[in-house]
């Protein structure tokens, strides 16, 4: 991801626009926490799965794919918006894949799919806003916090839960 970065002109940062950047950028992923704040929500009342949780990941992938996209590209927003649905489309086709197809092959592919469509958009997007804060080291400081912070938690949250 940082490849394209390292073809033009480094710029410097502070140490501080460093840490900045990795906890900014990490918190991108923090947005994983809503999806599952809406999911519980859409449960209780009464959408049954997986379509509590693929309206609790529209409703967030969207605006997060369309922030996340405005921060690197230029464009018209219409443009970046469709893109985000999209991106969510997939998301929701790989999802019920995995979900109606669970204990087959194909099911098993379609959680593969969703597992890895799911996660690209919180990586990448802890990537993209840690590199705009605090250059390349924040983005690597930011998907390392997001990654294994964000994926301690969840750990905790399911142990909890069960």
């Amino acid at each position: 991801m940082g490849q394209p970065v390292r073809a033009r002109r480094v710029a410097r940062y502070s140490r501080r626009q460093e840490i900045l950047g990795s906890v900014v950028g990490s918190c991108a992923g923090a947005s994983i926490g809503l999806v599952c704040l809406l999911n519980a929500l859409f449960s209780w009342l009464g959408l049954a799965q997986p379509g509590a949780f693929l309206l609790a990941f529209t409703l967030v992938a969207i605006p997060v794919f369309t922030v996340m996209t405005g921060r690197t590209s230029n464009g018209a927003g219409w443009r970046k918006f469709c893109f985000a649905v999209g991106y969510a489309a997939l998301a929701c086709m790989f999802v019920s894949i995995g979900y109606y197809g669970a204990g087959t092959t194909i099911g098993l592919v379609g959680l593969s799919l969703a597992t890895s469509w799911y996660h690209s958009l919180w990586f990448t997007g802890a990537y993209v806003f840690g590199e705009k804060l605090g250059g390349v080291r924040a983005a690597v400081g930011a998907t390392v916090l997001e990654g294994a912070l964000g994926f301690t938690a969840f750990v905790i949250v399911r142990l909890l839960q069960g």
